[in-house]
């Protein structure tokens, strides 16, 4: 193999088996892929409040996108919201004894743009925080 069939090999053959791999994948390659919950508005946000049952909070909020085990906050478990936190914000809730103990969501170069715990509730970044939360969740036939 003469070296132009290698350098063509190296930086355009490859470079395209990659593209084609993350685009027949729907995006499901690490950092590519982004969900997040359509109740994520500031409504929603704002509704919530300190020792919530879980319940309360999936009635405002519906099911979470993930469940772990607990670490921020020294939590039991935590809900999160939002999938790869790559690519959009991270919207993560806390639970001590099933109940909310807090609560923060953060943008990918990890900037806060609100938290509540029972330190501080609660803290928002407005400019960010208008930027990136909608404010209400509308359906297409409330709006007709």
């Amino acid at each position: 193999m003469n070296f132009l069939s290698r350098l063509l090999l190296h930086f355009v053959v490859f470079p395209i088996g990659i593209l084609i791999f993350i685009f027949i994948s729907d995006g499901y390659f690490p950092g590519f892929k982004y969900e997040i919950s359509k109740k994520i508005t500031q409504k929603n946000i704002k509704a919530l409040k300190l020792n919530m049952s879980e319940k309360e909070v999936i009635k405002i909020l519906g099911d979470p996108i993930i469940i772990n085990r607990g670490s921020i906050y020294n939590s039991d478990y935590v809900f999160e919201y939002s999938k790869s936190y790559i690519a959009g914000i991270y919207v993560q809730l806390s639970f001590e004894n099933k109940k909310l103990i807090a609560w923060h969501i953060e943008d990918s170069n990890d900037n806060t743009i609100y938290a509540c715990s029972k330190k501080i509730c609660p803290y928002i970044n407005q400019c960010i925080y208008d930027k990136v939360i909608p404010i209400e969740e509308l359906d297409k036939e409330e709006a007709i």
